[in-house]
């Protein structure tokens, strides 16, 4: 892994800035993503028109720029996500923006979370927001011409995307699409998700959709005292409508899971739930039939995008990881579809440990260290 110091421009980021002395401006910042076809940027700007009587109208303007090489950028199209927060206002109730993308059939699918502040009603929730063809022009989704959110059931646990098309899992149900703008309701009654608990997370493979969660152990009701019992459970669908549950290997039972799926490239994906000290990991690579594996290969598959020190992301169809392998260095591995590891070698300007962030996409990694120095590594070996 060459690593070549880049300096990371953006298109006159001065322009967009507000006016030092308005305090009713809030530029939330840029946020930089990786995909296939590039890299993406997004400058939110958040204005509230106070009045004397309390807090007026939120307006959220998301600013967008995009870039082939992850050095030279071009503005896109701007979008307006007012109100999309919670049917009132945006930024109300820890509502930060876009947070997220994932990559499917029609292009890039920018998703928000809602972190509720202390004290109200809502529940933290993640929803699709904005789709794009090529990075460049943006539609929102599932909104109104001033940025109303129009159906609330979207809202989800977890938005995932992939070749099969893009889903939103939990919290409402489960809602599958192909384009990112019409979606269907996946039938939770079906036998398929007879005595399920809870839906945690969705994605796509080539050929069909995936989801994880739990159901009741075992299926039916128990009786008496004992105290209710849940499995981590996971389900296939090659066209979001009709679902069955796999057999997992090495099941497990307890009180309470958390479980995930996370993909990698088109077809490899890992599963995986803890419950306290309790943890089991799965592999597929068609989505409906797991292998289970051993449980210390839970680091190359994180909760979100970062976790414990590392990033996962694809440069040129591999799998690359970024970790903090101790206090004092940073390393890049290549990850096989046997998901073993295999340490790249580095030359050049390496960045220094404990860098702020790791973006991947076509030209290679963009790594951006603690003072605000961006490196551009490109895989030339392993």
């Amino acid at each position: 892994m060459a690593n070549v110091p880049m300096v990371l421009t953006q298109p006159d980021p001065e322009a967009t800035a507000p006016p030092d002395d308005d305090p009713n401006v809030t530029d939330l910042g840029w946020h930089v993503y990786g995909w296939s076809r590039g890299y993406l940027a997004f400058d939110q700007i958040l204005t509230d028109d106070w009045s004397d009587s309390g807090p007026g109208l939120w307006t959220l303007i998301t600013k967008t720029s995009h870039s082939t090489d992850g050095v030279h950028w071009q503005a896109g199209s701007d979008f307006n996500l007012t109100g999309s927060g919670d049917d009132e206002y945006a930024g109300a109730s820890g509502y930060g923006g876009i947070s997220g993308l994932v990559e499917g059939p029609a292009g890039l699918l920018a998703y928000s979370v809602l972190t509720p502040d202390c004290g109200t009603i809502y529940d933290s929730a993640v929803w699709p927001v904005a789709i794009s063809p090529d990075g460049v022009g943006w539609q929102t989704v599932n909104a109104d011409a001033n940025g109303k959110t129009i159906d609330a059931d979207l809202y989800g646990l977890a938005v995932g995307g992939g070749p099969a098309g893009y889903i939103t899992a939990g919290k409402n149900g489960v809602f599958t699409s192909t384009d990112g703008l019409s979606w269907k309701a996946t039938n939770l009654k079906s036998p398929a998700f007879s005595g399920f608990q809870a839906i945690e997370g969705g994605t796509s493979i080539v050929g069909g959709f995936v989801l994880s969660g739990e159901t009741r152990f075992p299926d039916r009701s128990c009786t008496g005292d004992t105290p209710t019992q849940v499995t981590p459970s996971l389900w296939w669908s090659a066209n979001g409508s009709t679902w069955t549950r796999a057999a997992l290997p090495n099941p497990v039972h307890g009180p309470d899971f958390d479980t995930w799926v996370c993909r990698f490239g088109d077809r490899l994906l890992v599963a995986i739930a803890t419950s306290g000290e309790q943890s089991r990991e799965w592999v597929s690579t068609d989505g409906h039939s797991w292998k289970s594996i051993p449980v210390s290969n839970v680091a190359v598959c994180p909760k979100d995008d970062f976790m414990g020190g590392q990033y996962v992301g694809s440069v040129g169809g591999r799998t690359l990881v970024l970790a903090h392998t101790d206090a004092d260095s940073s390393s890049i591995y290549l990850l096989h579809d046997d998901l073993t590891l295999t340490r790249l070698a580095q030359t050049g300007d390496v960045p220094p440990v404990r860098s702020q962030s790791g973006i991947f996409g076509p030209a290679g990694l963009i790594v951006t260290d603690d003072d605000g120095n961006v490196y551009l590594g490109v895989p030339i070996a392993g």
